[in-house]
């Protein structure tokens, strides 16, 4: 895939690997490219995702040694977690996968297929209850959704999950 000049938003560090810098591409579509250059000095993609805190996590599954910075722009830098087990086989072969990113007392939920976002749920943190603000996904998802956001819960110490 060539990506053209226009279609780059910004350009900004993201962190460090092998003694060498990591760039975080964002393109005006919305998808996120961690870049560094290989030993001929060409630029190399090692990732997407549609989240810079989704790239973040696959980057660092994939590659141990990747050093992520802390996004200032974030202010509380956000993590990602992966329930990509409650997704069927079908699903999961299929290049499916469910993300919680948190960021403070926010969390959102990701659905992508092949790193792009193909659905996403919103919920925050309030009092001891996991809120999520509405459940209008595919109905192909709820199952494995429903998993990832009782297993988040459940990590983050709260009690409840409420729909509104």
């Amino acid at each position: 895939m060539q990506i053209n000049e226009n279609d780059i938003a910004s350009i900004e560090p993201f962190g460090m690997m092998n003694g060498k810098a990591v760039n975080l591409v964002r393109t005006r579509g919305g998808l996120n490219l961690a870049t560094t250059t290989d030993h001929t000095g060409r630029d190399t993609v090692l990732g997407a995702a549609s989240h810079q805190a989704i790239l973040s996590y696959t980057i660092e599954q994939r590659y141990p040694q990747f050093q992520p910075m802390i996004m200032k722009s974030e202010g509380i830098k956000a993590t990602a977690e992966s329930h990509s087990h409650f997704l069927s086989d079908d699903l999961r072969k299929s290049g499916h996968d469910i993300y919680s990113v948190q960021n403070g007392n926010q969390i959102e939920f990701y659905i992508t297929k092949q790193n792009i976002k193909v659905a996403s749920v919103n919920g925050s943190k309030t009092g001891s209850d996991l809120i999520i603000s509405s459940l209008n996904v595919p109905k192909e998802y709820v199952p494995a959704l429903s998993g990832a956001v009782s297993e988040k819960a459940l990590s983050s110490g709260l009690t409840g999950v409420k729909v509104q």
